[in-house]
C-alpha cells in the first residue's frame, strides 16, 4: 500500500512539473508544443440499428416525442452500401453534428476471391444468393462434379468447357460462359439487391491424399454495384418518406 501511495505521489509531483504549453504563430496559425484535445458540447450516444425500416420508424417516433429533433434539421447520408446514418444540424464552437442513429447491414457476407470446398460452395449458393437463372444453372452445373476420370476442363481464359456426368450412362459439356451476372445478398433486405458480375473459376486440390474440386468467384465489376446499391437506398428512403408526408434531406 505504501508503494502504491509513493508512486501516486511522486506522478502528482511530476505532472506539477509539467512546463506550462507555449503557443507560437507561425503563417497565421496558431500552434502549441502539447497534443491539446478540445471540451466539445455534450452530445447523445448514437443509436444502433440494422434494418432501413428502423430509420423510418425512429424520425416518424423521434419527430412527435422528442422536443429538440426537428426532422428539417436533419441529413441522412448513405454512407455506404451497408451504413446510413442520421445526423442533426452543426452546433458549438468545434462544429460538431449530433449523430442520432446509424443503420449497419448484418447480412451475411461471401468471402469473394477464395477458393472454396464444392460442396461448401453449392451450399454458399444456395444461401447467400438470390435465385436467378444464371444462379441456378450455375447451380446445376457444379451439383453433378466430382473429380475422376469423366471429367476434363478445357479453359481458353474467357470460359470454361467442362464434361460433366449428366446420367448414369451419359456424359455431356456445358460451357461455363464468363462472366456470370449473379444477385448475392450485398446490401439492405428492404431494397432489390443490385445484380453483379463476377468470374468463376475452377481447380482440384490434393488435399491428404485425396483430390478434391474447389471453386472461386472473382468480382469483376469495379464496385460499380455499390453505387447502383446506395441509390437505391437513398429511392427508398425518398418513397418511404414521401408516404408518411415527411422530406428530410438525403445524401448518398
Amino acid at each position: 500500500m505504501d508503494y502504491l501511495l509513493t508512486n501516486a505521489i511522486n506522478r502528482i509531483i511530476e505532472i506539477d512539473k509539467t512546463p506550462p504549453p507555449i503557443i507560437k504563430d507561425y503563417c497565421g496559425r496558431q500552434y502549441t508544443t502539447i497534443d491539446a484535445r478540445p471540451l466539445k458540447e455534450p452530445a447523445l450516444d448514437t443509436l444502433e440499428v440494422n434494418t432501413l425500416s428502423a430509420i423510418i420508424n425512429y424520425i416518424g417516433f423521434a419527430e412527435k416525442n422528442e422536443g429538440n429533433f426537428d426532422i428539417n434539421e436533419i441529413i441522412i447520408h448513405v454512407a455506404s452500401e451497408d451504413t446510413v446514418v442520421v445526423k442533426g444540424t452543426i452546433f458549438g464552437d468545434f462544429m460538431q453534428r449530433q449523430c442520432w442513429l446509424r443503420a449497419i447491414n448484418m447480412g451475411p457476407k461471401y468471402n469473394y476471391g477464395n477458393w472454396i470446398e464444392h460442396e461448401m460452395f453449392v451450399i454458399n449458393l444456395q444461401c447467400m444468393f438470390i435465385e436467378t437463372e444464371s444462379r441456378n444453372n450455375l447451380l446445376k452445373l457444379i451439383s453433378n462434379l466430382k473429380i475422376d476420370s469423366s471429367i476434363g476442363v478445357a479453359d481458353n481464359g474467357i470460359d470454361q468447357k467442362v464434361t460433366a456426368k449428366t446420367g448414369i450412362t451419359r456424359v455431356g459439356e456445358v460451357d461455363i460462359i464468363n462472366p456470370l451476372r449473379l444477385k448475392p445478398y450485398s446490401t439492405f433486405l428492404e431494397i432489390d439487391q443490385p445484380e453483379r458480375i463476377f468470374v468463376f473459376r475452377m481447380k482440384s486440390s490434393s488435399e491428404g491424399g485425396s483430390s478434391t474440386l474447389k471453386c472461386s468467384l472473382i468480382e469483376a465489376d469495379g464496385g460499380a454495384w455499390k453505387i447502383e446499391a446506395k441509390d437505391r437506398i437513398r429511392a427508398y428512403l425518398e418513397n418511404s418518406f414521401n408516404v408518411i408526408g415527411a422530406c428530410p434531406v438525403i445524401i448518398s
